[in-house]
């Protein structure tokens, strides 16, 4: 991690001290609505095959999209953190107030993107008896390849949503494009920030998700961090 990230990881972490309990409630919103999508979408899976595998991954792009919407009320209130900007609990809503249209379109670029660049993986879940050896070795090699181009294309863009909450004047597709314009020559030290996470992210899994209360606050603040630098 480069000196820039760790100043903005020291930031993140500065602006966060006395106000946590906001902070976990935006943590807990969004992990509860995480819960809550994936017992929707498995109520909507009534079996194995084909179509119903189908339905499923329809049903989790539709939820991935709408919950887009309550990312950006999170982001919102991070970003005002770091602005030294009152923060109240409804901002987690305030996009769906303000055209919550333009969130959603990203989100569904963003979303349409990933499923595309998947679908070999999911033709060898859905269609097992009939892929042979050699197309299960194109599809774990296409998984590496597809998993790298899509964090290079969220990288471009992962500004994307802070434009759009700092501007309501401009567009979704706007938006994007701005976002790729400030990324140039910042990817690197993008993916290397939300890389430094992955040890917050163990420690998310070897406490069976409550320490998402406090990591996810502090990743989101970083991100926010790095699109005021950005700018």
């Amino acid at each position: 991690m480069n000196a820039k990230n760790r100043t903005i990881k020291q930031n993140a972490r500065q602006k966060l001290l006395g106000g946590y309990s906001e902070h976990c409630a935006y943590a807990i919103l969004l992990g509860g609505l995480e819960v809550l999508s994936g017992w929707i979408m498995g109520l909507f899976i009534p079996g194995a095959g084909m179509q119903s595998f189908i339905f499923g991954l329809i049903v989790s792009a539709v939820l991935q999209v709408l919950l887009f919407v309550f990312y950006a009320g999170a982001a919102l209130h991070f970003l005002k953190t770091l602005r030294g900007e009152p923060s109240p609990l409804t901002d987690f809503i305030e996009p769906l107030r303000r055209s919550a249209d333009r969130y959603l379109v990203v989100g569904l670029i963003e979303v349409a993107v990933g499923y595309v660049l998947m679908i070999p993986i999911y033709a060898a879940c859905v269609l097992p008896d009939r892929v042979t050896r050699g197309a299960l070795i194109f599809s774990a090699v296409w998984l590496i390849a597809g998993g790298i181009a899509y964090i290079v294309f969220l990288a471009n863009f992962a500004l994307s949503i802070f434009i759009l909450l700092d501007d309501p004047a401009v567009s979704p597709l706007a938006a994007m494009k701005m976002s790729a314009e400030k990324m140039r020559g910042k990817k690197g030290s993008f993916v290397l920030l939300v890389l430094s996470f992955i040890g917050y992210g163990l420690l998310v899994i070897f406490t069976f998700g409550l320490g998402l209360i406090w990591v996810l606050p502090y990743f989101l603040a970083s991100v926010a961090g790095f699109y005021e630098d950005a700018k």
